[in-house]
């Protein structure tokens, strides 16, 4: 899994402890399928996601590969929620997402309304 500064961590354990940050912050996501492919037990997935909460907003577009199992169920193979942190941050409501901090990170700009 990929994280927000562009580094990658694997196996249940790291990617628990990635998400654990995100989620203690309590607040709303939405998602929304732009695509999903499915070739034979491979699967390429695109989201885009809006978090609000912890007096923050925060948006990306994901990367995901993920695999059909012998049981039938996915399991990903890639997952990089913060794939397309670029063209969101040029594309959000009102300009109040700039360029990303770092690669994978959009950062609200100072002045905006809803910038903390």
């Amino acid at each position: 899994m990929a994280t927000p500064d562009g580094d990658f961590v694997r196996g249940r354990e790291a990617i628990r402890q990635q998400w654990e940050g995100f989620v203690a912050l309590g607040g709303t996501i939405t998602v929304v399928t732009r695509h999903a492919v499915e070739v034979g037990d491979l699967a390429l997935l695109s989201n885009d996601w809006h978090f609000t909460g912890a007096g923050m907003e925060l948006s990306s577009r994901t990367s995901e590969v993920a695999r059909r199992q012998s049981d039938g169920t996915w399991q990903y193979v890639v997952d990089h929620p913060y794939a397309g942190a670029d063209a969101l941050s040029e594309q959000s409501a009102g300009g109040c997402m700039g360029p990303p901090k770092y690669r994978h990170r959009p950062r609200p700009v100072r002045g905006c309304a809803n910038a903390p």
